[in-house]
């Protein structure tokens, strides 16, 4: 766990991208579907979006109540579902950052979200 973030190349297999996360423990990551764009969750309660060229933070999502440990974005890259060890799944518009909607009543962690049409 040395809290880096890496954008490789399929074609190359070079890496050209890399920057430093929160902390030392990155649980995911999620491509915008434009490709611009890298979710990553760690072990912080924050959800973060950072430029995949530059590796700028240029959003941050705040609400969860521990590790954020998964997140997706839907097909259209407006929304933004992530699942934390709060044992919630929160709903994001992903332009704002805004929480559009809280879904609660697991009983334990979340490990992994989908999001669909």
């Amino acid at each position: 766990f040395d809290g880096m973030v890496r954008v490789w190349q399929a074609e190359t297999g070079a890496c050209s991208s890399e920057f430093a996360a929160d902390n030392n423990v990155v649980n995911a990551a999620a491509f915008s579907p434009d490709g611009r764009y890298v979710l990553i969750a760690s072990a912080s309660e924050q959800l973060k979006l950072y430029s995949a060229v530059t590796g700028a933070c240029v959003m941050a999502f705040e609400g969860h109540d521990d590790w954020v440990r998964s997140a997706k974005f839907s097909a259209d890259g407006a929304l933004i579902c992530s699942g934390s060890y709060d044992a919630g799944v929160r709903l994001w518009n992903a332009s704002t950052g805004e929480c559009l909607r809280k879904f609660e009543g697991h009983a334990g962690a979340i490990v992994a979200v989908g999001v669909s049409a």
